[in-house]
């Protein structure tokens, strides 16, 4: 099949888009990667400039605190789940993924997915007969061919969908990248690969890419094998998709960026003006001048005037106004949650869109979070009912819970924002360590 068929994407697919929310949520790394495309060069800034006023811009990650702080609070107690029950179901619940995640830590990076690209997708998978043949679907369990597992796959790898009438998924086609290297005698090289799932089957295709065979929309891409059933009753891959109005870093995109560029401007202006410029009157010409140590700018006096030197500088005026832009652009970050508050609960007027007090804001995200939580049970009973289902059972799942964020007061709302800021240069070891004991503060939990 021609790759531009494969690398077609549904008319609401936008790439680019998520790769920047996500990066204005990661920051790191992923931000220094975009951040030429988020401070544009001014008009007739010179390119050395430009480059040095890009390596010297910041970035203060206050959006990427407001979703891990959500998620966290959302999942401080684990989802109850009533209608599942055995050994495998216990089994499930403790390794959802295959790679030792329970169901709680599981939801909560589906639902900061979802905080940040909108949508997040689990594809339920299971090992199948594997080519055996099996007299009973007791023997299937003893051999594990219905043991399940879920892969989360982010909106950005989900390139093609399509809908029924009621928004159910009928079908989705997965684009994933990786570099291989098969032994240490090559070099390693780009693999693409494409998964095709479908309400029956499943079908991949894969191109390794060199540099004498590059990926065009006019390759030929093999299948890798003929398509396989998956051996679910209907579609095995469950969307969660947030309403547009608390979609959260859709939100605090614009907000995120105006407060970098704000601190951007406010930086260069002190950076520029950081040495007072000294000034050398005389009958000499004038010679070209710049900023910084050892620079100085020559002017010519007339006959009447005498020799003079003077050190000259900003009054500081300037720079008060550009500290208060960025103080503005990052209270407007922390209000978009009033904002979303709003749109999730049109009975929220009782909140003021100035000056709101601690306890106004607390009830703003009680209603955000209640929102979220309204919007991850289905998706986690969906998921549950898949693996219910290839097992033959016909259980009535519900999933309750997602509810400890309202055992909470404001002063620790304040606590677990501040520790969501300061948690993202923690490795992932101390980030698990840390999160446990403040939800043991929190909830009022003494240690096992």
């Amino acid at each position: 099949m021609k790759a531009k068929l494969l690398n077609a994407t549904h008319p609401s697919y936008d790439g680019e888009h998520l790769d920047r929310l996500e990066a204005l949520a990661a920051g790191g790394r992923a931000w220094r990667e975009i951040k030429g495309k988020l401070y544009p060069q001014r008009f007739a800034e010179p390119d050395e400039v430009y480059k040095e006023r890009l390596d010297n811009a910041l970035y203060t990650n206050h959006a990427g605190g407001i979703l891990t702080m959500l998620a966290a609070m959302l999942l401080s107690k684990e989802p109850s789940v009533d209608g599942v029950t055995g050994e495998w179901a216990q089994a499930f619940l403790d390794n959802v993924d295959n790679a030792g995640t329970p169901l709680e830590q599981f939801a909560e990076r589906a639902i900061l997915c979802a905080l940040k690209q909108r949508c997040c997708f689990a594809w339920v998978q299971a090992r199948g007969n594997q080519g055996q043949e099996f007299d009973s679907r007791a023997q299937q369990e003893a051999a594990g061919a219905l043991d399940a597992w879920v892969s989360l796959l982010e909106a950005r790898q989900v390139i093609d969908w399509e809908e029924d009438g009621q928004g159910n998924l009928l079908w989705v086609m997965v684009k994933g990248a990786e570099r291989r290297r098969a032994s240490i005698e090559t070099g390693r090289s780009l693999v693409y690969r494409w998964t095709y799932i479908d309400g029956e089957t499943i079908r991949q295709w894969e191109f390794t890419e060199t540099a004498n065979n590059p990926l065009t929309d006019e390759t030929e891409v093999d299948e890798i094998e003929k398509p396989v059933p998956h051996g679910f009753e209907g579609m095995p891959v469950v969307r969660l998709k947030l309403p547009e109005g608390i979609w959260a870093m859709g939100r605090l995109e614009d907000p995120a960026i105006g407060q970098a560029r704000a601190r951007n401007d406010h930086s260069w202006a002190l950076h520029q003006s950081a040495n007072e410029l000294l000034t050398i009157t005389s009958k000499a010409g004038t010679l070209p001048t710049g900023l910084g140590h050892g620079h100085f700018l020559e002017l010519r006096r007339d006959e009447h005037g005498e020799d003079s030197a003077a050190y000259v500088a900003p009054n500081g005026v300037a720079f008060d106004y550009l500290q208060a832009d960025i103080k503005d652009w990052r209270e407007d970050l922390y209000r978009v949650l009033q904002q979303m508050a709003l749109a999730a609960d049109s009975d929220s007027t009782r909140m003021s869109q100035s000056g709101e007090s601690k306890s106004q804001d607390w009830k703003a995200t009680e209603v955000l979070l209640s929102a979220y939580a309204a919007q991850l049970r289905p998706f986690l009973v969906s998921i549950l009912g898949l693996v219910t289902r290839l097992r033959g059972a016909d259980a009535s799942i519900t999933v309750g819970g997602l509810e400890g964020y309202q055992e909470m007061d404001i002063m620790a709302f304040l606590e677990s924002s501040a520790l969501a800021v300061e948690a993202l240069g923690m490795s992932h070891t101390f980030k698990k360590a840390v999160a446990k004991q403040q939800v043991r503060k929190l909830l009022g939990q003494t240690e096992e």
